[in-house]
């Protein structure tokens, strides 16, 4: 009787110790499951970022967006300077008159041709380029997701939307210039400089209207971070919810991608789920202006 005591002791142990290495192999199957979900969804996540950080890079490649700002701010005070050339003329001689009218037409037809330019740069390069740079990008990335394992599918990489914007509560790159009086008070009372100690710029997505007969002249300008003490603000990463949609006309400065991507568990309590990643981005900030 003790011997079989003995023995059904003995079994009870190794039924229970079969049922134990049962469950802990079960924890390790859901373990490795899950926790591949978390690896892909970060891996997702840094994809977004990368694709949103090359289509920004690629926006401001060479400072264009912020050359552009700067001649628009130029520009605009040569034609407000040769405007008031003119009529401090109007008293003086037939010739200077004359030159005072063909030096203002040449600074009109300037800032027209520089309008001109900008609505080039805005969508046939500046997006087209990124675009282009993005869609590589993703290309490279998008083989390397096809995963098949005992516990883990992925497939179906996929991009749903890409935008271009703008970062909130980022002016342009312009600081005030001062040289006409006149047109910086204009300004001022226009609201078209925010001003803080030491840093005044204009402001971004707004026409810089000159008053009187020259009002039908655009000069637009764009969202961009100015150098601060020499230093240039590189493409970074930013928050989702700081990006902006930027007006049709004006030059976007940030890019905001979303990916998806699908997801099976294939051992344990079987799961599928569609994975979603936004990525934001903002363009290096402008240099400064030599």
């Amino acid at each position: 009787m003790r011997q079989f005591r003995q023995r059904s002791a003995g079994g009870n142990i190794l039924v229970l110790s079969c049922v134990s290495m049962a469950f802990v192999a079960l924890l390790m199957v859901l373990g490795a499951s899950f926790g591949g979900l978390a690896f892909m969804h970060n891996r997702l996540q840094a994809s977004a970022d990368e694709l949103a950080l090359e289509g920004a890079r690629t926006l401001n490649a060479k400072d264009r967006l912020g050359q552009i700002n700067n001649m628009i701010v130029r520009g605009r005070q040569l034609v407000y300077a040769q405007q008031s050339t003119r009529d401090q003329a109007a008293s003086e001689s037939e010739a200077v008159q004359h030159l005072a009218d063909q030096l203002l037409n040449d600074s009109i037809q300037n800032a027209q041709n520089l309008e001109s330019e900008r609505q080039n740069v805005l969508q046939p390069v500046c997006q087209s380029e990124a675009m282009d740079a993005m869609t590589s990008k993703f290309s490279e990335l998008a083989p390397s997701y096809t995963i098949t394992l005992p516990w883990l599918q992925v497939y179906g990489l996929k991009t749903t939307d890409w935008r271009f914007g703008e970062i909130a509560d980022v002016q342009s790159n312009v600081t005030e210039l001062t040289g006409q009086s006149d047109l910086s008070n204009q300004d001022r009372s226009d609201s078209l400089l925010q001003t803080s100690p030491g840093l005044n710029l204009y402001k971004h997505d707004q026409n810089h209207k000159l008053h009187g007969p020259l009002s039908y002249l655009s000069f637009k300008l764009s969202s961009l971070p100015p150098p601060i003490n020499k230093v240039v603000s590189p493409a970074r990463v930013v928050l989702a919810n700081e990006f902006r949609p930027t007006a049709a006309t004006y030059l976007p400065s940030a890019v905001q991608v979303k990916l998806h991507l699908t997801v099976e568990t294939g051992l344990g309590p079987s799961a599928r789920t569609e994975m979603v990643a936004v990525g934001t981005a903002a363009t290096p900030g402008a240099s400064e202006q030599q």
